[in-house]
């Protein structure tokens, strides 16, 4: 199959009423999901981990979503988290470069820290890293 035919059925989404998008209620797609034990929900890893006993996770290439393989991009649909601030609103809205500052903070944004009390895997401390530097260079030092 050419490459273009594969890409447009990969991306197509079903019209036969096997494929249901859901309500941003995770409550109904969770009672749906473990209801029927043959179906396949897409959800976050945070639902996932708050929902062990009605769901399993499914693995992909042998690879199941946990904290690490996500963090280290092994598992194949770990996405990225952007928060986006321009440099403008970091300037004139107040409070802003404090939520900047605290969102890349080791005790927000570290290893079992806030976030991952969210459901967010942490970044590999590298990553972390550069990426702090960038939003405290935007975000500048406290006042």
């Amino acid at each position: 199959m050419a490459t273009e035919q594969r890409q447009i059925l990969c991306q197509a989404v079903r019209e036969d009423g096997v494929w249901t998008d859901m309500p941003d209620d995770y409550a109904v797609l969770m009672a749906r999901i473990a209801r029927d034990p043959t179906a396949i929900g897409i959800l976050g890893f945070s639902h996932l981990d708050q929902n062990r006993e009605p769901i399993q996770a499914a693995t992909i290439d042998g690879v199941a979503p946990t904290y690490p393989s996500i963090g280290a991009w092994r598992y194949p649909l770990a996405r990225p988290f952007f928060d986006y601030v321009g440099k403008s609103p970091v300037n004139v809205i107040p409070g802003l470069a404090g939520f900047v500052r605290e969102f890349v903070s080791e005790r927000t944004a570290g290893a079992d820290r806030h976030l991952v009390d969210k459901g967010l895997a942490p970044a590999p401390p590298s990553s972390l890293r550069l990426e702090r530097a960038k939003a405290l260079a935007r975000a500048g030092s406290p006042r």
